[in-house]
């Protein structure tokens, strides 16, 4: 047991539970920068008191400044006992230290802080009444749980050979915590991994037919069982894992020549490094000047941003373009600019463009339709961008879009001659009709569309959706205008009856009482293939149709509800009958086959838009 795994049974004690009325628990790592653990203390601090109305103020909270954060954070713990853990810890300086502490001093008696940390001078540092060191295995306790690891598999560590070479390969792993690095709590979604991996030409199969994404998920489960990665759980149909931290050292140990970390004092890169991620040094404009390391011709196919809110000028910008020429991956999720600059167009290799999440960003330059070997193009969540290029039809290899416009419709956007796999509608609050006025049978090859808090966006045109054949996810949230069952006729799900759908996910819509009285069980027939239906927020719906019971691929019902469906979907409810052949349902955050086990808040935060209450994930933690 390591110890944030000891940590984690703390935390999740009952007796903690009870005892604290605010649990808050906050990764550290190496780069102990007081802007940043702020911003991680307050996220979870802030969801513990949550509303629907706040879930706004919480994502702001990467844009407030220290003083700011030190407000809202003694606001919050004000005459509250708390119990804050802090994971793995490095820092020794007792000044940083100090910073902290007197901003946690606000709280009731009787609060606590629990440091995890491999550095003994860091815990004595931060002032720690009590340390408890986790000492190794014992080297008979390691044999055994070596022999253990073959239980189950071909081979049998019996005669004295292989017992010798067992207990190398387990004094070797000792010698390995020695000198590897660190970087815990990496939590990664399969399909974001899988992006990665692709753009970076690693998915390979000799089955022509197996899609990137089936081979991802090969790598995946091969690494899940081989203990390479941890804690894997359903996300909507992805996996969502982490990698433990003696697994992250040993990979950045046998690629350091290729990866790295990079902040804007770095003074340069190897011409061998190939791949960097740029993390926030703790400056308030960290990127307001042209870093060192970006002065020099590099060599780097990967250039990733890890900061939580990334201020860049168009110098910098510039620099990245005419200094990266062999860019694959141009990662600037949650970076704050203003214009794109049009020499995008001049990285001929670029695979992946992610600017998602820019506030300030109000236009696209026509030159970046000139990125024909662009798979992935991410302008997702910028809300000021007025409108896309004319030219999309350009891009004749992507096939992932996810956009964010204030346009009122898509028309002449070339969205219709593309090539796409998957494509996600967010927050195109003036979007009234979808794909009105557009040739649908260029999306043939379209197999997810997620379509979400679009609020003025009313209907679905049947002749768009009749040709997607290849469509499996359909996901539908926070559109309340939506009305998915028109006037006398069954059209929309009639129009979705030549695919193979086996992820349904409807949320926060509010015209949904038709489909309650005789569209929803027609639906359902129809989706002979269904594996996961998601409905959340749709007070239309009183009670789930008998047709329910024929879906019998169905193997997880997610239902989040705030009338009386939720407590007809109970074991001793009037609907139970109809789901109980259902292995997994979730109704109202709970698990209703298992109370007591664990419910995934990324997934009902993202599915829903919505945390889990204060009081559920207190039970379920």
């Amino acid at each position: 047991m390591g110890k944030t795994t000891l940590a984690k049974l703390v935390y999740n004690d009952d007796r903690i539970k009870h005892h604290f009325q605010l649990r808050m628990w906050v990764y550290i790592s190496e780069k102990f920068y007081l802007k940043q653990i702020l911003q991680k203390i307050l996220v979870p601090a802030a969801q513990e008191n949550v509303t629907l109305a706040q879930s706004t103020a919480i994502q702001s909270i990467h844009l407030m400044g220290v003083e700011q954060l030190q407000a809202n954070l003694q606001q919050i713990i004000k005459d509250k006992k708390f119990v804050l853990v802090l994971d793995y810890v490095w820092n020794e300086n007792r000044l940083r230290w100090n910073e902290l502490r007197d901003l946690l001093i606000g709280g009731a008696k009787g609060s606590s802080i629990i440091v995890t940390s491999r550095s003994s001078k860091a815990a004595s540092t931060g002032g720690t009444c009590y340390e408890h060191k986790l000492r190794g295995l014992s080297p008979s306790n390691c044999m055994s749980l070596f022999k253990k690891s073959f239980e189950d598999g071909p081979i049998s560590v019996t005669n004295a050979e292989l017992q010798i070479i067992a207990c190398q390969i387990v004094s070797n792993a000792a010698v390995c915590h020695s000198w590897l690095k660190l970087w815990e709590d990496c939590s990664l979604i399969l399909r974001t991994l899988g992006l990665y991996w692709n753009v970076a030409g690693l998915l390979t199969t000799s089955n022509r037919n197996l899609k990137p994404e089936k081979v991802c998920d090969q790598y995946i489960k091969e690494l899940v069982a081989r203990s390479f990665f941890q804690e894997p759980e359903d996300y909507k149909g992805n996996f969502l894992f982490k990698m433990h931290d003696l697994v992250h050292d040993l990979a950045v140990s046998v690629s350091k020549n290729e990866f790295s970390w990079v902040h804007s004092q770095t003074p340069s890169i190897s011409q061998r490094l190939r791949h960097v991620s740029f993390f926030d040094s703790g400056s308030n404009n960290p990127l307001a000047h042209v870093p060192p390391f970006l002065n020099q011709q590099t060599s780097l196919e990967t250039l990733l941003s890890h900061s939580s809110v990334l201020w860049i000028s168009g110098e910098v910008l510039e620099a990245c373009i005419s200094n990266c020429k062999y860019l694959r991956q141009l990662d600037l999720r949650k970076s704050i600019f203003e214009v794109l600059p049009s020499s995008i167009n001049t990285l001929k290799h670029l695979r992946y463009l992610d600017i998602s999440d820019n506030l300030k960003i109000k236009t696209l330059p026509q030159s970046v339709c000139n990125l024909q070997s662009l798979e992935v193009l991410g302008p997702h969540g910028c809300r000021s961008l007025e409108e896309l290029p004319r030219d999309m039809w350009k891009l004749i290899s992507l096939r992932m879009l996810s956009i964010t416009t204030k346009q009122k419709s898509l028309k002449n956007t070339g969205l219709d001659r593309l090539r796409l796999r998957r494509l996600e509608i967010v927050e195109c609050h003036n979007l009234e009709s979808l794909f009105e006025g557009m040739n649908m049978e260029g999306l043939t090859a379209l197999e997810y569309l997620n379509i979400r808090n679009c609020t003025n966006l009313s209907s679905i045109p049947t002749d768009s959706l009749k040709f997607q054949t290849s469509l499996e996810v359909l996901q539908l949230f926070s559109c309340k205008k939506l009305d998915l069952y028109m006037a006398e006729e069954e059209i929309f799900p009639s129009c979705l009856q030549a695919t193979d759908i086996d992820h349904f996910w409807v949320a926060e819509n509010a015209n949904l009482t038709g489909m309650q009285l005789k569209g929803l069980p027609e639906w359902l027939r129809k989706f002979s293939h269904l594996e996961v239906l998601g409905i959340g927020g749709c007070n239309g719906l009183l009670t789930l149709p008998d047709g329910v019971r024929g879906l019998s691929t169905l193997r997880t019902l997610i239902i989040v509800s705030d009338n009386e469906l939720g407590r007809r979907c109970q074991p001793n409810g009037r609907d139970w009958h109809k789901i109980a052949h259902i292995p997994k349902v979730l109704v109202d955050f709970r698990n209703v086959r298992d109370p007591e086990g664990p419910v995934s808040a990324h997934v009902m935060r993202d599915m829903f838009g919505r945390p889990v209450p204060a009081q559920i994930k207190r039970d379920k933690q």
